[in-house]
């Protein structure tokens, strides 16, 4: 649907797979992404794995707190 032909999808198949990629949470080719979105889109994808490592990161720190260092 752009303007100028040469920004369209060379095919329907381009289109597809960007779609495609777009709905994994994978960076597309249709425009450059900001490093902002970048970053919440890689946290979103790894929500979990993030959230558990904070948690051992928070219990290490609390543990070494309590004990004195």
């Amino acid at each position: 649907m752009a303007p100028i032909p040469g920004d369209r999808y060379p095919s329907a198949q381009a289109l597809a797979e960007d779609v495609a990629r777009y709905l994994d949470a994978q960076p597309v080719g249709a425009y450059e992404e900001p490093l902002l979105e970048k970053g919440r889109r890689i946290i979103a994808k790894y929500q979990t794995p993030i959230l558990l490592v904070l948690a051992y990161l928070a219990m290490r720190i609390l543990f070494l707190v309590t004990r004195g260092m």
